[in-house]
């Protein structure tokens, strides 16, 4: 069998899954089998893979889990995806795997057992690396209108990060394994949360901060 069909029929096994927790089950499975599968796996061949897979939710999701398990660098798999398929692209596709997946994220240390792989929908670290990416996206790609709708990307991507904002505070420190105790803190209140998302989005279109103060805004 060839790598490719071995490729294809983890996507399509992928696709039929309704649930995300399913889905991030099944790629678990599916990393090793490609790993065994594929020539050079573990030497770049299958983070080429999951970088140019049409399929975004597939791609995001093994991303994440191979970046959970330290096969990947999840940072760097964003940068190379962008050069798979565009910056806007990437983009877009960040904003609908974080709509449908930020409200499952915890930390990786509270998904690590004795020696099994670390099985997460969408970890604080990988939720994390997404958000500093959006904050380097550029005015001009965030000004495109998303297909088939009336908005923007900019827009979605400030409903998510308020979205983020509420459910996870304390996002941006990732300091330790103890801050997955105030995981479910009670958020700020709604105007402060607006207000936030507000600003953090002029500064990035006005290009008035660098990533780094913007993560520091988050926290």
């Amino acid at each position: 069998i060839s790598p490719n069909t071995v490729v294809a029929a983890c996507v399509e096994a992928f696709k039929v899954l309704p649930t995300a927790e399913e889905r991030a089950e099944v790629v678990a499975f599916q990393c090793n089998l490609l790993r065994k599968s594929l020539p050079n796996a573990d030497n770049g061949a299958l983070q080429q893979v999951v970088s140019g897979s049409k399929d975004a939710d597939f791609a995001y999701t093994l991303a994440c889990y191979m970046a959970d398990n330290g096969l990947l660098d999840f940072t760097n798999w964003l940068s190379e995806r962008t050069n798979n398929v565009g910056k806007a692209a990437v983009t877009l596709q960040s904003i609908v795997f974080l709509t449908r997946t930020y409200n499952k994220a915890k930390l990786r240390s509270t998904a690590q057992g004795d020696g099994d792989s670390v099985k997460l929908v969408l970890s604080w670290e990988n939720l994390a690396s997404m958000l500093r990416m959006l904050t380097m996206v550029d005015n001009e790609t965030m000004s495109q209108v998303i297909p088939n709708t009336d908005t923007t990307l900019g827009s979605q991507g400030k409903i998510i990060l308020e979205r983020c904002l509420q459910m996870y505070p304390n996002i941006a420190t990732l300091t330790n394994s103890s801050s997955s105790n105030n995981a479910n803190s009670p958020p700020n209140q709604p105007d402060e949360i607006e207000e936030a998302a507000n600003a953090y989005f002029q500064k990035i279109y006005a290009s008035e901060e660098s990533a780094r103060e913007v993560v520091e805004m988050l926290k």
